[in-house]
């Protein structure tokens, strides 16, 4: 059982007591024993080492001792082993948790949980939990667990590894949902084109917006009442005296009264600064002659 003191002896003969032989141990991970060289009661020695430790997981499974005799003539040794196997017994250990496929999955997407661990006697039950919002749901109690995707199965998923000796959890997994609905490669081209078609709609818009054709006071008909005719540019204005052209694209126009040649009398509308392919507006109405 693991926890428990153990000690390992070995003993080789050693005929040529100058020259007795070295003990090891296997695997190399044990270290090495206390050696000594030992009298027998019919007057012959004997090579010793004591290996001590306490038991784990690692002492479990065959474990070596090696006797190398050197040798007098050509040098070199000659090797004699012995080897013994230890059942350990022990709790889980080395619990670990794996998610396939590991990235970001869509909705609909069936998704393996496996979880390993290294005992004796081996896991004798497995459980599966999933941690969300501070708390945790039992959500299965087998060694893989086979899961169809849906934004409720977001969360940190760890399994949980059994024996008789004890229980050991593994470190946690992220399980991640990239949404309901369409999946990412759709939503992407969409909104871009979304966009592009909502700011070519507002540039539309910008651009059409103009104000209603100007309207032209001609002359008074035979009964006295206005008659009107639409016209889309202006090109006789008076001109502001304190405000002169300043050049071919840009204008600075009188709010008043001008009297163009035939008595016509003309008011800009809007007056000020004119810019390039803006729309100029004036009402003109020739008045009545005595």
């Amino acid at each position: 059982m693991e926890g428990t003191p153990v000690n390992l002896t070995c003993t080789a003969s050693a005929p040529c007591p100058r020259l007795p032989p070295a003990l090891t141990w296997s695997p190399p991970e044990l270290g090495r024993g206390a050696s000594a060289l030992l009298g027998n009661p019919d007057g012959t020695r004997s090579a010793s080492s004591t290996l001590s430790f306490v038991a784990s997981r690692l002492h479990h499974g065959r474990i070596a001792c090696s006797a190398d005799y050197p040798l007098q003539l050509g040098g070199g040794s000659k090797r004699a082993e012995e080897a013994v196997t230890l059942n350990v017994l022990y709790s889980p250990k080395g619990t670990s948790a794996t998610v396939s496929p590991s990235e970001l999955v869509p909705e609909g997407t069936t998704v393996s949980l496996n979880c390993t661990s290294d005992a004796n006697p081996q896991v004798a039950h497995y459980s599966w939990f999933r941690v969300k919002d501070g708390k945790v749901t039992a959500v299965g109690w087998e060694r893989n667990l086979t899961l169809v995707m849906t934004e409720n199965h977001t969360g940190l998923y760890h399994c949980e590894a059994q024996n008789e000796h004890g229980r050991q959890n593994s470190t946690a997994v992220q399980l991640r949902v990239q949404g309901v609905g369409a999946a990412p490669w759709i939503w992407g081209p969409v909104g871009g084109g979304f966009l592009l078609l909502s700011s070519l709609l507002i540039l539309c818009i910008c651009r059409q917006r103009k104000l209603p054709d100007p309207v032209v006071m001609k002359d008074r008909g035979e009964d006295d009442s206005p008659v009107y005719e639409n016209i889309s540019t202006v090109t006789k204005l008076g001109f502001a005296e304190n405000q002169p052209r300043k050049d071919l694209d840009e204008a600075a126009y009188s709010n008043r009264e001008t009297l163009n040649p035939g008595g016509t009398v003309c008011m800009s509308n809007p007056s000020g600064t004119a810019e390039r392919d803006d729309q100029l507006y004036a009402n003109c109405f020739t008045p009545s002659r005595p």
